[in-house]
């Protein structure tokens, strides 16, 4: 069974917020899911080929790929709240915590 602490730390480098009431409802759940997983890994694919999926067949409707002009570069920089002349500066989402 997944442990509290397995469970924090996921939430920690998922940036998730996990309150102390739901660790152990989730370690049950999370248990249950890998529990699945390990019957999957028990189910005899050898004779399978591995690229056969049903839902994946050549008869999809899909458009043709079409060439077409992309933004302009320096419309793109004036609209944009802040950039270095070349790149649009974005605020930093993600960050190192060690």
């Amino acid at each position: 069974m997944i442990t509290k602490e397995e469970i924090i730390k996921i939430a920690k480098l998922s940036k998730l917020h996990v309150s102390e009431n739901d660790l152990e409802p989730y370690s049950k759940q999370i248990s249950n899911i890998l529990d699945y997983m390990s019957q999957l890994n028990e189910v005899d694919t050898e004779n399978i080929d591995e690229f056969s999926n049903k839902l994946f067949d050549n008869n999809q409707n899909l458009r043709n790929d079409v060439v077409e002009p992309s933004l302009d570069r320096d419309k793109v920089l004036k609209n944009s709240p802040e950039s270095d002349g070349v790149y649009v500066k974005v605020p930093k989402v993600i960050s190192e915590e060690n």
